[in-house]
This record gives structure tokens, C-alpha cells and sequence, in this order.
């Protein structure tokens, strides 16, 4: 695992390579050290085992690096496994596809981001509040005051409140005050 990390920190000409061959490793703590290093590299040959890692991988800190690898890629496939991603048992993977869909440019992105705004998990609803406001699509703008006026969690009604200010609106309670 530290092998790992460091072969992903210094970037060295072998290192994808090396890399994939760890995600393969029986110690899921290997795999995850290696998933990592491979989105520190930001290789576009590590996407086909980025994104076997996330269908096949029994550890969920690796799904959640591949996760993170798979968000830079931009590609149609990418942003589809992440939507499904976003329906998962596994919160830890729900939080992990909504940081990743902030990064797609494409609406379905903020649709799925939008439907985790009522998900039962705090953390859920805070992650895709963050994400929506760094993607500064202003057609998030209506539904993101909507939840604002009935956000209870305290943490989500504020990223909820930067997300809208981030998209150039000001929510409801300050408009009155």
C-alpha cells in the first residue's frame, strides 16, 4: 500500500502500470492504495480498471478512489454508472457519485444531483448540495430554494444556501429579512 501511494506521488513513466497490477491484489488495503494513486495520476488508461473497480471491487474505500477517477472522465458511460451509483445501499459510494457528478457538464448531472436532495442520509443531501453549487448550472437555482425553505439539518440548509448563492440567487429568509 505505501508502495503504492508513493508510486502514485511521484508520477514515475512505470507507474500506471505497476498500479493496475496492484488493484488486482488479494489485500483490499493494496487496492485501495493503488486506486488512488491511479486518480492521483489522472491516466486515461486507468479507466477500464477504474471502472471494474467499481463493479467488482469488494472494498468499499477502492470503489470510492475509483469513483473519484471515473468523475474526471467526461464520458456518457461514466456519467450513466454514476446515476446508478447514486441509488446504492452503500452511502459512502451515494456521497462519493455525487461529488463526482459536480464535475459532468451534461443536465442529467444535476437531475440526479437534485433527486439526492431528498435522500434520508444528512451527508448524502450535503454532498449533492455542495456539488450543485460548483456546477453553476442555474437550473438547479428553483429546486435548490424549494429545499432550502424545508431543510431541517442545519449543515445541508447551509450548503443548500451556498449552492444558491453560488448560483446567483439568495434564499428565501434573507430576501424576507
Amino acid at each position: 500500500a505505501a508502495a503504492c501511494r508513493a508510486l502514485g506521488q511521484l508520477a514515475v513513466p512505470q507507474a500506471p502500470h505497476a498500479l493496475l497490477s496492484a488493484t488486482h491484489d488479494r489485500a483490499p488495503q493494496v487496492r485501495t492504495a493503488a486506486a488512488a494513486a491511479l486518480v492521483m495520476l489522472d491516466n486515461p488508461v486507468a479507466l477500464p480498471r477504474l471502472r471494474a473497480i467499481v463493479t467488482e471491487d469488494t472494498a468499499p474505500a477502492a470503489v470510492v478512489h475509483a469513483i473519484a477517477g471515473i468523475g474526471r472522465s467526461g464520458a456518457d458511460q461514466d456519467l450513466t454508472m454514476l446515476m446508478s451509483l447514486s441509488l446504492s445501499a452503500d452511502h459512502e459510494v451515494v456521497k462519493a457519485a455525487a461529488r463526482a457528478l459536480g464535475g459532468f457538464h451534461h443536465h442529467r448531472a444535476t437531475a440526479a444531483l437534485l433527486g439526492l436532495l431528498v435522500h434520508a442520509r444528512w451527508d448524502v443531501r450535503w454532498s449533492a448540495a455542495q456539488a450543485l453549487g460548483k456546477r453553476h448550472d442555474r437550473t438547479a437555482l428553483e429546486p435548490l430554494l424549494r429545499v432550502y425553505e424545508t431543510e431541517r439539518d442545519p449543515l445541508v440548509r447551509q450548503a443548500v444556501g451556498d449552492a444558491v448563492a453560488e448560483l446567483g440567487g439568495t434564499p428565501s429568509a434573507e430576501r424576507r429579512g
